[in-house]
């Protein structure tokens, strides 16, 4: 599989700019075979800091590309919800287009994700050459129980746009996530592409920094921290290899997790925490 990582800096609601600079740059990338923009890259992050931001519709043309050459497209933009909205990204491209919204949004410190949007509520799977891909957007990615829930649906990569801006969770956040992305792709087995944003926005600066990982935790392929485009390819073969040679993968233990998940799904619904989809 070939990509192109696009690592944007929006320009916080300004919607029909950001979308020409992206199919713009998409345009560039004839020949790869998937293009991974950031996490809202549509919109920006920040929306509650201005007055109104239009959310689009997932069958809005102007999230398809203009040129029927278009190699497939993970576009994160903000989706319209009936009366609310969603952090989602849309996978377009040669299968039917897969809509993935975020599902656990943080809301601490300075983020307010859950006073803006909706939270998702599936785990949705999409393919792109052949290769079976998952959409984790930024703070889900951090939940494990994620990731392992995409691998054991046939995952072989997994799909990470970020919004991560300079700051501390304990030691440098840019550290935290390079643990975190190298030890998720080793005992998943899978191809991690992190597609995370630059520039400034609201006063925060975005690190960038977006990176690939193969399935033994190396970095295949790293940006700077400047707006840029990254290209790697992916050994699909090799890592279907590494699968059949050692399966980490292949004791689920289902039954025990679907049991244990029931007694913390109860208790989140007594304390009215539990989601769905809207």
């Amino acid at each position: 599989m070939r990509l192109r990582l696009l690592q944007s800096a929006p320009v916080l609601g300004e919607v029909e700019a950001d979308l020409t600079q992206m199919w713009e740059a998409v345009d560039r990338a004839k020949g790869r075979d998937l293009v991974v923009t950031p996490e809202l890259a549509s919109h920006g992050y920040d929306i509650g800091s201005i007055p109104e931001v239009p959310p689009l519709s997932s069958n809005d043309s102007r999230l398809r590309s203009p040129s029927s050459q278009s190699p497939a497209v993970l576009l994160g933009f903000v989706e319209q919800a009936l009366h609310g909205k969603h952090n989602s990204a849309l996978l377009v491209g040669e299968a039917e287009p897969v809509v993935q919204r975020k599902l656990t949004l943080p809301t601490y410190r300075e983020w307010e994700e859950a006073k803006h949007f909706i939270p998702g509520g599936r785990l949705r799977l999409g393919s792109v050459s052949g290769a079976r891909v998952a959409t984790l957007i930024c703070n889900d990615i951090w939940q494990p129980q994620l990731a392992w829930l995409a691998a054991q649906q046939g995952a072989e990569v997994l799909l990470a746009p970020a919004n991560s801006a300079v700051s501390e969770v304990g030691i440098p956040t840019a550290e935290a996530w390079e643990h975190q992305l190298r030890g998720i792709a080793v005992a998943l087995q899978c191809y991690i592409v992190f597609v995370n944003r630059s520039g400034e926005e609201s006063g925060r600066r975005y690190w960038g920094c977006s990176a690939v990982y193969d399935y033994q935790g190396e970095v295949i392929a790293r940006g700077g921290a400047g707006v840029e485009e990254v290209d790697a390819d992916l050994d699909l073969e090799s890592l279907r290899r590494a699968r059949r040679q050692t399966p980490l993968l292949k004791e689920s233990r289902a039954d025990v997790v679907l049991r244990e998940t029931r007694r913390i799904l109860e208790r989140e619904m007594e304390s009215g925490r539990a989601s769905e989809d809207v």
